[in-house]
């Protein structure tokens, strides 16, 4: 069975690192490499970091998409992608930790009011201030599947109070978990930080608009480590501009890269990271056992469900 790799963005992985995380799960023979697809009618599994537009078109024998990481959204939103094709993705112990604490270094300095300090350190200042205690700020996690959970319970064994939220009940030891969109602006109105950690679907696309920006506790913060299809940008700057909210840290955007010309970049309350919340993978041994899976058509791993969109 042929596999076709497509890695578009190579300042995160080369086709040799890719080779080698696998450790010899996939023969190197069956491997091809975009854009030499060679005979396309060979081509069983299409394993991609983005769905490359009109790929699928040419592989007419596709049946598998193995996602190199979560968000499969470019995926099976393409409108070239038939029924039949079935898609994976991954679910990272390594990535998750490291978007867990993405987080918490934005949250950390706050806490310790590092910015403050730094600020009487240029003017020569000794101003001793009295750090808040973690048990006092609200931490909103705005989806508890694998990485905001990990997130959750991460701020929650550091003494946070924590609210989760998912689109149905789940339960994690410690966390006030609530679900349901009707929970959401409760959620907003409470929390001094808001991190974003879900999929881009038919009920998030939009999330964030000037109306949940107006339900945002006063001062707050948002964390955007999900879909850059979350948030309506242009709302979010309007609610920044008349301090609907402090601040936003955002590493996902509607468009990546983030054009040059785009206003993100210059506003001051506004930390611009391109999309490197999660960067190690780790566990790759998963996209070999799908290619064996699907060769001898035993259960795939983590395969996305089309209808809920993850």
């Amino acid at each position: 069975m042929t596999v076709l790799v497509d890695i578009n963005d190579q300042n995160w992985m080369t086709n040799q690192q890719f080779i080698k995380s696998l450790n010899g799960g996939i023969p190197s023979s069956q491997i091809r490499f975009y854009p030499a697809t060679g005979t396309p009618e060979d081509i069983a599994m299409l394993i991609c970091d983005k769905l490359r537009p009109g790929l699928v078109k040419q592989l007419p024998n596709l049946e598998l998409i193995q996602k190199l990481g979560a968000g499969v959204e470019t995926i099976i939103y393409d409108p070239d992608l038939p029924k039949n094709i079935r898609v994976t993705r991954l679910k990272p112990e390594i990535a998750a930790m490291e978007m867990a604490r993405f987080c918490l270094a934005r949250v950390l300095p706050d806490v310790h009011h590092l910015a403050f300090h730094h600020q009487h350190q240029l003017n020569s200042k000794w101003m001793p201030k009295e750090p808040q205690q973690p048990s006092d700020i609200s931490i909103g996690v705005l989806g508890l599947g694998h990485i905001g959970g990990t997130t959750a319970r991460l701020f929650q064994s550091l003494a946070f109070h924590v609210i989760g939220w998912s689109r149905t009940a789940k339960s994690i030891d410690g966390v006030d978990c609530r679900w349901g969109l009707d929970a959401i602006n409760g959620i907003l109105a409470e929390c001094d930080y808001v991190i974003c950690i879900l999929p881009s679907t038919t009920d998030t696309f939009n999330l964030f608009d000037r109306h949940r920006f107006k339900a945002m506790k006063p001062g707050a913060t948002i964390i955007n480590i999900g879909r850059g299809t979350l948030i309506v940008e242009q709302d979010l700057i309007e609610a920044l501009d008349n301090n609907c909210l402090a601040h936003a840290v955002l590493d996902v955007f509607q468009q990546e890269p983030l054009s040059e010309d785009s206003p993100l970049w210059a506003h001051p309350a506004v930390t611009v990271t391109p999309h490197i919340s999660g960067w190690h993978l780790q566990g790759l041994e998963v996209v070999a056992d799908n290619y064996h899976a699907l060769s001898n058509g035993s259960s795939l791993i983590h395969e996305v469900s089309r209808k809920l969109g993850y």
